[in-house]
């Protein structure tokens, strides 16, 4: 291990060293030399493994010290240790553990295993080395055997390489991500991150009792898929890490092309809950298990996409919008403006992730602008850059402000526009006086269908519909929606 040299010690040195899961398997290796008395190393890599073999030999045969140590585990084993406990590890397999983990953090190890193995092996452990070197602790039973079939194999915590090699010669790894969280180190894994910091973004009370709900339904259903439905993958990423603390985990969150291999391990090591981030399609998604992890999981996703697992039950999860008088608050908390906040919260039912991008974005458009505090047209235009990127390609703006009088029309129709404007102003409100069946079946999103020959005025009508409301306009293009390949006119759809 670092700071040991490779100079024989004396015996009382020998026993100083404070012994752990290493001393144990290297010892085991060593014994391969020195054995029979009498045989002296030679070079640094088998002086290495001669000091190793001399701390272990006064103590016992290496079963014996082995035993020792798990008894009584060195701070550095705690992790490997606990890992072993959840997956049931057989003492071979922990051995086989410690030698992959210090190949990985110790470039001695490493040293050692290409020069036993040359000129077949390389720098990490072969079955075959394996099966010579841990004879005292494999009781006559086949090691190798006993390590393709066990757990550790099964799990991804050891990966076999080198599939068309025979089997002494296969090497085994440890996956990198799992090697650093054995040690307590940043997370490296592809297509995870593991959420360190704390989430800036405000959640309403009625969401909070939510995930308290949530949060007893996982306790009670340990192998159960929550499924997170919401327009903002923010706001599903800050519900998640809330949930992850009220169940004592730290969330860690995996992207559809992540790596699986040995992140259920890693899930243990880390007593983290797995997040799964599905992107937008209307493909069914399938969340996968992850070997060894028996735990919650959860799954982000937007409103529409389908979802499904291969084990445990799915509950499915749509993040309600705020009230009122939630948004009005989460308006004032980012804003700081009390009037301003009343108006919005009035005039646009937005999530509380929306409510937070739309007050960054408008506090930006401002400082831009040299305005000293935000306003509504700042909060528009901060709604026009928000979807700009995303429906470039399905969708064009149209971002002319059309004042009143721009608008000539008939009596008739100029009632029937205000009152649309009407419609969507009180759309919260208006299923208070529904009675129990029609409530339940309210939506309150409006659709207004303009219908008249070309050159009448229904895109100059729908334009001073969105600058009335201040809402952002966008004309759809058909020709862009459609299309002739299977699938995926829905998926434009969808998006939209």
């Amino acid at each position: 291990m670092p700071g040991e040299t490779a100079s024989q010690p004396t015996a009382a040195q020998s026993t100083a060293i404070p012994l752990g899961l290493h001393h144990v398997v290297l010892a085991c290796i060593g014994r391969l030399l020195f054995a029979e008395e009498g045989v002296e190393p030679l070079g640094a890599e088998q002086a290495y493994l001669f000091n190793h073999y001399q701390a272990v030999r006064p103590l016992g045969d290496p079963a014996q010290v082995l035993e020792q140590c798990l008894a009584r585990p060195a701070a550095a084993d705690e992790a490997l240790l606990r890992l072993a406990g959840a997956l049931r590890l057989s003492r071979l397999e922990i051995l086989a553990l410690t030698l992959a983990l210090m190949v990985e953090e110790e470039p001695m190890t490493g040293r050692v295993l290409a020069h036993l193995q040359a000129p077949v092996g390389g720098s990490r452990p072969t079955l075959g080395l394996l099966e010579a070197a841990l004879a005292p602790v494999a009781e006559g039973t086949w090691l190798v055997g006993d390590l393709l079939g066990g757990p550790a194999v099964a799990s991804g915590a050891l990966q076999i390489l080198d599939a068309q090699a025979p089997l002494p010669e296969r090497s085994l790894r440890m996956p990198l991500g799992l090697a650093l969280a054995m040690r307590g180190k940043p997370l490296a894994w592809p297509g995870v991150s593991l959420a360190t910091t704390e989430q800036t973004l405000h959640l309403p009370p009625t969401l909070q009792q939510q995930m308290d709900q949530q949060a007893r339904a996982l306790r009670s259903d340990a192998q159960g898929l929550l499924v997170i439905r919401s327009a903002s993958t923010e706001e599903a990423r800050a519900v998640a890490v809330a949930l992850a603390a009220r169940l004592h985990r730290t969330p860690l969150f995996i992207d559809e092309d992540g790596d699986m291999a040995g992140l259920g391990a890693a899930c243990l090591v880390l007593e983290a809950l797995p997040v799964f981030v599905v992107a937008g399609d209307v493909a069914t998604k399938t969340i996968p298990s992850l070997p060894a992890y028996s735990g919650p999981r959860l799954a982000l996703c937007g409103p529409d996409t389908p979802v499904s697992t291969a084990q445990g039950s799915v509950v499915q999860w749509s993040l309600s919008t705020p009230s009122r008088s939630e948004r009005a608050d989460l308006w004032q908390a980012y804003l700081g403006e009390e009037a301003l906040a009343r108006q919005l919260a009035r005039a646009h039912i937005h999530s509380a992730g929306r409510i937070a991008e739309l007050s960054r974005l408008a506090l930006r458009e401002a400082q831009r602008q040299g305005h000293g505090r935000p306003s509504v047209k700042d909060v528009r235009q901060a709604a026009w850059a928000a979807e700009a990127g995303q429906l470039a390609s399905l969708a064009q703006p149209v971002n002319a402000d059309i004042p009143d009088e721009a608008l000539v029309l008939t009596k008739a129709v100029d009632e029937e526009l205000q009152q649309l404007v009407a419609r969507c102003r009180v759309r919260e409100d208006l299923d208070r006086s529904l009675g129990v069946t029609l409530r339940a079946r309210y939506q309150s999103g409006v659709r207004g269908l303009l219908v008249g020959p070309s050159g009448t005025g229904k895109t100059l009508a729908a334009g001073w519909l969105a600058t009335r409301l201040g809402l952002p306009l966008y004309r759809v293009d058909l020709a862009a929606v459609v299309s002739k390949y299977i699938g995926e006119t829905e998926k434009n759809l969808a998006n939209l």
